[in-house]
């Protein structure tokens, strides 16, 4: 929905921005207009996500091929055609770690009109709004901002945060694993914690939990692998108790 902010919820390492690099590439395959702000990846590698992530069954392409360009003539011709199928439709920015501003942002709304969803990689990394004794308060401060940005703009805003150390290998990440600030939950219209434990490291297996809503079960919990070559996560059946899914995985 326009005028809302979502928050991703996870660990170091567990997928919260190829979490938010496939529901860009969701909302380009609706043909609605995203705009993806880099701020630990450089531009080319953001890319190559989403041109992965965009595949359909029928182009048999993979990460590692248009990563490696490999082959090339085949590379280069699914490129074109994902560049005549959504031209307009993606447009992906980089900036430096930390130098970012919420009016940067702005910036960008600006020279970029039409934009439905904001993707920002990831809240953790922006330039404080106001620089602030304590973390905590720089990041509420930043979450304020990115929801009074998809309020005013009117397009939805979603963002990565980094989840403490307490959620190593838990399988169910809440609140209460938020780094620094539970403060930016409160302010978050959507929020969905990523959890990962040792077994489903090594099987490439995530549970996507809801922690905040607006109008869906609090606590909703889904198992997903990930697979890597077409950059998306695979729906694996609803997380219950006992750690099983409800389709027997």
């Amino acid at each position: 929905m326009n005028k809302e902010l979502s928050l991703l919820l996870g660990d170091a390492n567990v997928g919260k921005s190829l979490l938010a690099t496939q529901c860009g590439a969701s909302a380009v395959m609706q043909m609605r207009k995203v705009l993806h702000v880099g701020l630990e990846m450089s531009r080319a590698r953001n890319l190559i996500r989403y041109f992965t992530a965009l595949a359909d069954t029928n182009d048999k392409i993979s990460y590692g091929q248009i990563y490696n360009f490999v082959p090339e003539d085949h590379v280069f011709d699914y490129i074109n055609r994902l560049y005549e199928k959504y031209e307009g439709y993606l447009i992906v920015e980089e900036f430096p770690t930390g130098k970012c501003s919420i009016e940067d942002l702005y910036r960008l709304l600006d020279k970029h009109s039409d934009i439905e969803l904001l993707v920002v990689d990831y809240l953790d990394l922006m330039k404080p709004v106001l620089k602030r004794e304590q973390l905590r308060f720089e990041l509420s401060d930043l979450a304020l901002a990115l929801r009074g940005l998809a309020s005013e703009a009117d397009i939805h805003v979603m963002s990565p945060t980094q989840a403490s150390k307490g959620a190593k290998n838990k399988r169910i990440v809440g609140t209460e694993y938020s780094a620094e600030d539970y403060g930016k939950f409160r302010i978050a219209d959507w929020a969905v914690g990523i959890g990962q434990n040792a077994t489903d490291l090594i099987k490439k297996q995530v549970v996507l939990s809801i922690i905040r809503s607006r109008n869906s079960e609090k606590g909703y919990a889904e198992r997903y692998v990930i697979d890597f070559p077409t950059m998306r996560f695979v729906y694996m059946g609803a997380e219950i108790s006992g750690g099983q899914s409800a389709d027997g995985h």
